[in-house]
């Protein structure tokens, strides 16, 4: 629908008018149809994972200081997890630690990652699990939808 400038001006006045009102609507509209909505949004990424990663280094490598400055506040805020996975990433790089090929909990094959079950305390001590699986460890309930289409028992 093509609206002429006279009548896209008088939209915009009308919006301006009720902005308060009109985003306080929409909000409730949100969260009131939150499982719609993130339906969508798992849909759209499974359809479209690797554009938005290719996308996602293409910003990040355009923006070094901008990732810098979120790296850092990063590990500000929890220095005790990036030391642990720093610790783990070094010592399977020096061969002291050796990452499984499957799944420890499903046996899937894939990209595995380690899971500090008992906390960043312990950091050589973890699970070797693929992402679903971690996923359904860390309790990330936002994602469980997500993880059993991709990943049925």
């Amino acid at each position: 629908m093509a609206y002429t400038e006279a009548e896209r001006l008088k939209r915009h006045e009308r919006y301006i008018r009720n902005r308060e009102k009109i985003k306080s609507q929409s909000r409730e509209y949100y969260l009131k149809n939150i499982e719609k909505y993130r339906e969508k949004h798992n849909e759209y990424y499974q359809r479209n994972v690797e554009a938005m990663r290719v996308n996602h280094m293409s910003w990040a490598r355009s923006n070094r200081k901008r990732m810098r400055k979120i790296s850092k506040k990063y590990y500000l805020k929890n220095p005790e997890k990036c030391h642990a996975r720093r610790a783990l990433a070094s010592a399977v790089k020096r061969g002291a630690v050796v990452r499984p090929k499957t799944c420890s909990r499903c046996g899937r094959i894939g990209k595995i990652q380690g899971h500090h079950h008992r906390g960043y305390s312990f950091p050589l001590d973890v699970l070797w699990v693929c992402v679903p699986c971690h996923v359904l460890l860390d309790g990330r309930a936002n994602f469980l939808a997500a993880e059993s289409a991709l990943h049925p028992r």
